[in-house]
C-alpha cells in the first residue's frame, strides 16, 4: 500500500489527516485514452503534446492523453475542454494564458472507474485566467493542479468535486512574480460513505503577491472529508496577503470532517490569516425557512446553497451553475 496526498512541508503527521491508502497494484493496471472535446478555441493553439512535471504530485503514471493549448487573445465564450473515460485513464492538460490576455475556461472531468487527471495552468505577464474544474462521476478521481502566475497576473481556479467514490484534490500554486494573484475557489458535496481529500500549498514568493483560498462543502452520510491547507510566505514576499478560509456543513452526526490549515513565514511585513470551522444547520435557521411553507429537505437545500453563495455567484458559466444546483440537490436528497 502507498499513502497518497501528505500534507506539505512543516506539518505534523499525528492529526490522522493521512489516511488514504491504494494499494499499488491499481498503479500497474492498463490505461485506456480518454475522450476529449474541445470547443471555442482556434486548432493552432491546440498541440497533442504537454511537456510538464508537476511540482508536487500523488503519483507518477504515464499519461494515455496529452494536450497543450495556449491562449492567445480574449475570449468572447468560455473555452469548454470536456475529458470523458469509461476505463481507467490518465491525462494530462496543459493550459497556458499569454501576455495581456484575458480568457475562461471550463474542464469537465467525468470518470466511471479510475482516473487520473494533471492539469497544469500558467497566466503569463498582466493576463487573467478564469478557469473551472469540474469533476465528476462514479469512479475514483485523483487530480493534480499546479498554477504559475507571473508579474500583475491574476489567476482564479474554482474546482468544483461532486465525484461518487474517492476524491483526491493536489493543488500546488505558485506567485512568482511582483503583484502576482492567486484565487482559489473549493465547492463539493458528499454523501453515503463517499470521501473527499484536499491538499493545497500555495506559495507567496514575490512582492506583493496575493493568494485566496476559500474551501466550502457539504457532507451528508457517513460522508469524509480531509483538508489541509498551506500558505507559505517566501524569504522575498515582502507586503504580500494571504487568506484561507474553510468551512463544511454536517448534515448529519455520521460525517466525519478533517481540517489543518497552515500559514508558513519566511519574510517580514505580510499579511496572513485563517480558519476552519464546521457545524450544522441551525435548529433557528431551519424554522424560520419552514415558517414560510417550505418542507425540510427543501429548506436545508436553501440554506446549503446560502452558504456556498460565496462561490456559487462567482461562477461565469451558467451552464455549470445549474449543474452545480443540481448535484447539491442530490447530495442533500441522498442520491
Amino acid at each position: 500500500m502507498i499513502e497518497l496526498n501528505k500534507p506539505a512541508v512543516l506539518t505534523s503527521q499525528n492529526f490522522g489527516l493521512n489516511s488514504f491508502l491504494l494499494d499499488e497494484q491499481e498503479l500497474f493496471l492498463p490505461c485506456k485514452k480518454a475522450e476529449i472535446e474541445i470547443k471555442n478555441v482556434s486548432k493552432s493553439g491546440i498541440s497533442e503534446k504537454a511537456n510538464f512535471l508537476l511540482t508536487r504530485n500523488l503519483f507518477e503514471l504515464k499519461s494515455t492523453l496529452e494536450k497543450t493549448i495556449k491562449i492567445t487573445k480574449n475570449t468572447f465564450k468560455p473555452i469548454e475542454i470536456s475529458v470523458v473515460s469509461t476505463k481507467r485513464s490518465c491525462t494530462k492538460l496543459k493550459i497556458e494564458c499569454e501576455e495581456n490576455v484575458k480568457a475562461q475556461v471550463v474542464v469537465n472531468l467525468c470518470g466511471n472507474e479510475w482516473q487520473k487527471n494533471e492539469l497544469m495552468l500558467v497566466a503569463l505577464k498582466n493576463s487573467h485566467l478564469d478557469v473551472i474544474v469540474f469533476c465528476d462521476g462514479g469512479g475514483k478521481n485523483f487530480c493534480g493542479i499546479e498554477t504559475i502566475q507571473k508579474e500583475k497576473a491574476e489567476l482564479k481556479l474554482t474546482v468544483l468535486d461532486f465525484c461518487e467514490s474517492v476524491s483526491l484534490q493536489n493543488i500546488f500554486s505558485k506567485n512568482e512574480e511582483k503583484n502576482s494573484k492567486l484565487n482559489l475557489n473549493i465547492l463539493y458535496a458528499k454523501t453515503d460513505a463517499q470521501k473527499i481529500d484536499i491538499n493545497v500549498l500555495a506559495e507567496n514568493s514575490s512582492p506583493k503577491a496575493q493568494t485566496n483560498i476559500c474551501v466550502l462543502g457539504g457532507l451528508c452520510g457517513l460522508a469524509e472529508k480531509s483538508f489541509k491547507g498551506v500558505i507559505d510566505f517566501k524569504r522575498g514576499a515582502k507586503k504580500s496577503v494571504g487568506v484561507e478560509n474553510e468551512y463544511a456543513v454536517l448534515l448529519n452526526s455520521g460525517t466525519k470532517s478533517k481540517s489543518l490549515p497552515v500559514l508558513l513565514c519566511g519574510e517580514e511585513d505580510v499579511i496572513g490569516s485563517h480558519g476552519a470551522s464546521s457545524g450544522k444547520l441551525s435548529d433557528e435557521e431551519l424554522f424560520y425557512v419552514m415558517s414560510r411553507g417550505v418542507n425540510l429537505n427543501e429548506a436545508k437545500k436553501l440554506l446549503v446553497k446560502a452558504k456556498f453563495n460565496k462561490i456559487l455567484k462567482q461562477l461565469f458559466d451558467e451552464k455549470t451553475k445549474q449543474k452545480t444546483s443540481q448535484k447539491i440537490d442530490r447530495s442533500i436528497d441522498g442520491k
